[in-house]
């Protein structure tokens, strides 16, 4: 059994420490996981740094995690609960992904209104 869509959240003035807390504590996780008869997909678990600009320039590739030896694979974007968060805490990647499901969802509504009653595509 997977225990899917599991966000855990570090916080740190210091990379080397923050890196440090993230690769023990998911060491630990991992443990629990393990007790509870749960597995963790190390192929699909991901990392995002969050912060300003400037912080996350400055930062660049400067943390690594890792897990069993594998290196867990930096985002700029995951999507939590159906919201898309950037490394800025920003709302245009969620903006920009809702615009893209709205423009499609209308282009299949074009498509069948020539198939559909004036009654019905009212409705």
């Amino acid at each position: 059994m997977f225990a899917d869509d599991t966000n855990v959240s570090f916080a740190s003035d210091s990379l080397e420490e923050l890196q440090s807390v993230i690769n023990c504590e998911l060491e630990r996780l991992k443990s629990w996981l393990i007790t509870n008869k749960l597995s963790l997909n190390i192929a699909k678990t991901e990392f995002m740094t969050i912060g300003s600009r400037h912080l996350i320039n400055a930062t660049q590739g400067s943390i690594t995690i890792k897990l069993d030896g594998s290196e867990i694979n930096k985002v700029d974007t995951v999507k939590s609960l159906g919201v898309h968060i950037d490394k800025h805490l920003s709302w245009s990647t969620h903006i920009e992904k809702i615009t893209k499901k709205i423009a499609s969802a209308i282009g299949a509504l074009k498509r069948i209104r020539p198939f559909v009653s004036t009654r019905t595509a009212v409705q």
